[in-house]
């Protein structure tokens, strides 16, 4: 398994990950609501930090990427518990090198791990998590990004200062437009 883990985090870390989305969750540390269940932007934010350190991760896994893990553990918790597919919280921490996770560092390290086994061996099996989160309450800070969806995927946060078009491209309010 050691291969295995290590390899879907690093490709996790550097290749992106679940998209978040939504509207404002209320509190100050809340990172998303998922069917009431808040997760807490500190709880994603020990999360990162520990699966970083635990896996010497070139590229530290972000605050929004734990949080989109995060939203998606149930999900794939459920799953994979259907398929008799569990991956043990013990069996985490040992390739942990003795370092004492959360139970969020764990529920992220599962999430990464189950959506790289079934994407590669059970692609049904995602289709499965994502019909179940197309039907649940997401509500993403918009820090974080918005939920999208139809992806079943975290959009990155785009300040409402940044424009997809420059100002200098853009025709003057009082001049006509040019073909």
């Amino acid at each position: 398994m050691t291969g295995s883990l290590r390899g879907a985090l690093v490709a996790a870390a550097v290749g992106g990950t679940l998209v978040l989305g939504g509207c404002s969750v209320g509190g100050a540390d809340v990172a998303a609501r998922v069917d009431g269940h808040v997760i807490t932007e500190s709880a994603a934010r020990t999360a990162a930090e520990q699966v970083t350190k635990a896996f010497g991760l070139q590229e530290p896994l972000t605050i929004a990427q734990a949080t989109g893990y995060l939203i998606e553990a149930p999900f794939l918790t459920k799953v994979a518990e259907g398929k008799g597919a569990i991956l043990s919280d013990d069996a985490i921490a040992a390739e942990m090198g003795g370092m004492k996770p959360t139970p969020e560092t764990l529920d992220v390290v599962r999430a990464n791990y189950l959506h790289n086994q079934f994407a590669q061996t059970d692609p049904a099996a995602l289709d499965e998590v994502s019909k179940a989160m197309k039907k649940a309450s997401i509500r993403v800070n918009p820090r974080f990004g918005t939920f999208d969806r139809d992806a079943i995927a975290l959009a990155p946060a785009t300040p409402n200062w940044i424009s997809s078009q420059s100002a200098m491209d853009q025709p003057a309010s009082d001049q006509p437009a040019t073909p």
